[in-house]
């Protein structure tokens, strides 16, 4: 019996030395986790210390560990530029009062608000021009070459002007292509087309090449006040002041698909990128996503009066849009977030 209880008393004994050897290599484990916390820790602080955020809260200087730095837009967190040291000096970025980037190694300032200026003008502005009445539409071709311009006596014409870019010289008067104003345009992917909509209620496509109309969509009951060529160049939409937008089938010449669903004039639209997602603004006060089959409509949220236009980055990653409350707003389209508000000054 006696050597039954020794046997045991050995055993715990045993069993406590193991516990005992386990629990150290645990503390030590912990000991070494905790070290490399505290280290990563310090390296974080002092990262967040490092940063600057300019005075306006639309930039942040990053420095990196090679001596140069990041330049960041706050919010969105894309990249503007990444600032190199000269060989054997110190970068040290600052930020002036008024929020421009000053550059100590060689004494000058990054200039991040840009001032526009006027380069050209086209048209003269008075009875002469070769613009009649106001301008209503503008759009650039895909190559950047040429610029369409829309116009037209009120209940009288509808006339399309393209512009050399480069000079600032009429290409080619398109005259009469609508009997009423012409109040939008968009150039086909390889620009050889151009759609326009006008308030005579007509869609039409003409030939860039020639200014020969070629073809004319009917279906709206009111002004065609947006449209947009989908990536392929296969299918158009048109956004209408009768609260509708339709699809049309550029290869089958006829409407594919009529939607609806807004509560006031739909004033624009365009497709998101290369997908067959659109983005459309409204009377409503509403800047919405939607398929071009009507699935999954999103309302793009902060809008609060009258919306007028909208446009998307060639991506289809970014939105903006801006109305009567005369504040231009964007979102990330993926997720619907506000990344950006800009009112008026």
């Amino acid at each position: 019996r006696v050597s039954q209880q020794l046997a045991a008393a050995e055993k715990t004994a045993s069993a406590a030395k193991a516990a005992q050897v386990a629990f150290q290599l645990a503390q030590k484990t912990l000991g070494t986790e905790l070290a490399a916390a505290t280290k990563n820790l310090a390296e974080a602080t002092k990262t967040l210390a490092a940063l600057r955020l300019s005075p306006d809260q639309r930039f942040l200087i990053e420095p990196q560990a090679d001596g140069s730095a990041m330049l960041w837009t706050v919010p969105g967190g894309l990249p503007v530029a990444k600032c190199l040291p000269k060989p054997g000096t110190a970068l040290a970025l600052g930020w002036k009062p008024d929020s421009q980037l000053a550059l100590p190694a060689d004494a000058t300032t990054l200039d991040l608000t840009p001032q526009w200026t006027l380069e050209k003008t086209l048209g003269t502005g008075d009875a002469k021009s070769d613009i009649e009445d106001r301008v209503n539409a503008i759009a650039f071709s895909p190559e950047g070459q040429s610029i369409a311009v829309g116009s037209g006596e009120p209940s009288r014409s509808g006339d399309i002007t393209l512009w050399d870019v480069a000079s600032g010289k009429l290409r080619r008067s398109m005259r009469d292509q609508h009997s009423d104003t012409v109040l939008c345009l968009d150039f086909s992917p390889d620009g050889k087309l151009i759609a326009s909509g006008g308030a005579d209620k007509q869609l039409r496509i003409s030939d860039v090449a020639t200014g020969k109309p070629l073809k004319v969509f009917e279906g709206h009951t009111h002004h065609v006040m947006g449209v947009s060529w989908r990536a392929d160049g296969r299918t158009l939409v048109s956004a209408g002041a009768d609260n509708a937008t339709k699809v049309w089938d550029w290869v089958k010449v006829e409407r594919r698909k009529s939607l609806d669903g807004w509560d006031k004039e739909v004033t624009s639209i365009r497709y998101l990128g290369a997908t067959t997602r659109l983005l459309t603004t409204s009377g409503d006060k509403q800047v919405r996503l939607i398929g071009e089959d009507g699935s999954a409509p999103t309302a793009l949220a902060g809008s609060t009066e009258y919306m007028q236009a909208s446009a998307s980055s060639r991506d289809g990653r970014w939105a903006v849009a801006g109305g009567e409350d005369s504040v231009l707003r964007v979102w990330e389209t993926k997720a619907g977030a506000t990344v950006g508000v800009f009112a008026k000054p």
